[in-house]
């Protein structure tokens, strides 16, 4: 519905509630037919 052209995940992995695998997150959002960018922490992403 929102047809991103860009997925970027934040916020996962900082305390055990919400840990998750960002690189499966990311192939889901491909197979969905949309653009994943997993970012280390500090890395910047220009749009």
């Amino acid at each position: 519905m929102i047809q991103p052209r860009m997925v970027i995940p934040m916020h996962y992995n900082t305390f055990p509630p919400i840990t998750q695998d960002a690189d499966a997150f990311a192939e889901q959002v491909r197979k969905a037919g949309f653009e994943a960018q997993i970012l280390a922490p500090g890395e910047a992403y220009t749009i």
